[in-house]
């Protein structure tokens, strides 16, 4: 992938969730894992 200079790229890690993703429940928790963790961020933002 490529990022335009001064880009800042922020990782962040759900506090929950399955530890892998092997069925439609796993994926659907993993999903509401990382939006409440997008939604927990304090900082702006502009792509997820």
């Amino acid at each position: 992938s490529v990022a335009a200079p001064g880009t800042e790229i922020i990782g962040l890690t759900p506090w929950f969730g399955a530890e892998s993703v092997e069925g439609n429940f796993e994926s659907y928790l993993a999903a509401i894992a990382v939006m409440d963790r997008v939604m927990a961020y304090d900082g702006p933002y502009d792509a997820v």
